[in-house]
């Protein structure tokens, strides 16, 4: 059985720990682990979104944000209703695209998905 999670406003003593392991690395992507699909035939957006966001309901922690607050991180969950899948065009360089996605940033303070307003 896994530990509760923290209510949201409040950080593990892990989820601290990997916080300021970010801050001291600039956001190298060490824990960014990436990886793509390739599916065959029609996709059914809506489905997709359906089933991420059920995934969602079960483990909010995937939704979850540290920003900074008072020199400290603090959680914030994305509601699931309001994740959106992030849609956009290779513009013909797939491969460049996914390097750029695998070695960006990573921003414990941002949001990682789309967020409807």
């Amino acid at each position: 059985m896994n530990p509760p999670m923290p209510m949201e406003g409040m950080c593990s003593s892990a989820q601290t720990g990997i916080w300021f392991a970010e801050r001291l690395e600039d956001g190298q992507p060490r824990y960014h682990l990436a990886s793509a699909i390739e599916l065959d035939g029609d996709l059914d957006v809506p489905a997709l979104e359906r089933a991420f966001r059920s995934l969602f309901v079960r483990h909010p922690i995937l939704l979850a944000t540290y920003p900074e607050r008072d020199g400290g991180p603090v959680r914030e969950d994305l509601a699931p209703e309001r994740w959106a899948l992030d849609r956009r065009s290779a513009g013909g360089d797939l491969d460049g695209l996914l390097r750029a996605l695998t070695v960006a940033p990573f921003d414990l303070g941002a949001a990682r998905c789309s967020a409807r307003p």
